[in-house]
């Protein structure tokens, strides 16, 4: 009886597997500005063979935390960075910036390392923005602030970093002064949660390719958003998220704003408390479901479902099928701690809905409900 074949079985160097345990870190895309220490510097750390792979990945590299309780040379730390970035888009965020150290001016420090092109995306969450010399970051492509802004400094911004196509701020801190309309050529996303943001920038022509707006579910933001979409329809946008969406919000009267986003193919609802069935009866009617007729996504996060907000999201999604105008997407994520109100999803409904959309995906695993102890 002759003897089968040996079946070759494949050789992974030491340097193979190391490398391709680095090329699964980086497609993960975890979150890294969460830790105190990058896992680019953990991994060079290790020993020379790591090193040597993890100055290899440029993408590794493209995430800098200058945490200032924790960061001692900025100046060699800011360096290691670029060196390696392979010019890669940074991330940069400042974190626990003292204010004790603004009168000594620490951040053209920082900002000169950028000058250079890279491109760059910042939070600088706590940071006075009037210390920060913003000619010395003309790349930047990102900015994410939750201090109020002044027009004045929303006006500098823009004017010395023109490639910007994300902005997340709070608001305005007072109604802007009238004037001829601001036009952000480039601006992508917008996320805010005031109303001064639309009078600012006037009509959504001032923005003409933006495609994704966050912001609150609230009646202060609808009137000036209804104002901001008169007259034409926007056609850039495709992405629209509701959060902190409140049954005093009356948030089916955003149905009326949507009318005017013909293109949009994804809604978030995000962080609503007992609403969701209000919304949906109203989007189900003659007269409004086909309001964004190209939308194929349905992304709920933090929500509650009450038996009956389930059966009207139901209702819902059969209503669009009728008309055919399909949800192709349903996304339902309840995750973490959640107010002691909110009912979980009931996974019973899912085999209804996987009738009604041709995708659905349901996590909620890890929800957990406050309890009284959670509220003191």
């Amino acid at each position: 009886m002759r003897q089968p074949w040996p079946i070759p079985r494949p050789h992974f160097s030491q340097e193979m597997f190391s490398t391709e345990i680095f090329r699964t870190w980086v497609s993960l895309g975890d979150d890294q500005r969460c830790s105190r220490v990058s896992f680019a510097f953990t991994a060079a750390s290790v020993n020379k063979h790591w090193c040597s792979i993890a100055l290899q990945f440029g993408s590794l590299w493209a995430t800098l935390t200058i945490d200032f309780n924790h960061t001692t040379n900025l100046d060699e730390h800011i360096d290691n960075v670029l060196e390696r970035n392979q010019g890669y888009p940074l991330d940069l965020t400042i974190r626990k910036a003292p204010l004790t150290f603004w009168s000594f001016d620490p951040l053209p420090t920082v900002s000169q390392g950028f000058s250079q092109p890279h491109e760059l995306s910042a939070e600088m969450h706590n940071i006075p923005l009037d210390v920060v010399d913003w000619s010395l970051v003309p790349h930047l492509t990102a900015f994410a602030t939750q201090r109020w802004i002044t027009e004045n400094q929303l006006c500098t911004i823009y004017t010395l970093c023109p490639r910007l196509t994300d902005i997340s701020l709070r608001d305005l801190g007072h109604l802007p002064s009238s004037g001829s309309p601001r036009t952000l050529h480039y601006l992508e996303r917008l996320r805010c949660n005031g109303r001064y943001v639309f009078q600012y920038l006037g009509h959504h022509t001032s923005v003409p390719v933006l495609q994704t707006l966050e912001i609150p579910c609230g009646v202060h933001v609808l009137r000036p958003l209804l104002a901001f979409l008169r007259d034409t329809p926007w056609t850039s946008l495709r992405i629209l998220e509701l959060h902190d969406i409140l049954l005093s919000a009356r948030p089916h009267e955003f149905l009326d704003a949507m009318r005017n986003m013909p293109n949009l193919v994804e809604l978030r609802l995000v962080h609503e408390s007992g609403c969701l069935n209000e919304f949906f009866e109203r989007w189900q009617t003659a007269e409004c479901v086909e309001v964004t007729p190209k939308l194929h996504s349905l992304v709920l996060r933090q929500c509650s479902f009450p038996t009956w907000a389930s059966m009207a999201l139901a209702a819902f999604l059969l209503a669009r099928m009728r008309v055919n105008a399909k949800i192709r997407r349903l996304e339902i994520v309840q995750a973490g701690m959640m107010p002691c109100e909110t009912v979980i999803f009931s996974k019973l409904m899912a085999p209804q809905l996987r009738q009604l959309v041709g995708e659905v995906f349901i996590d909620t695993d890890t929800a957990e409900l406050k309890g009284p102890e959670d509220l003191l």
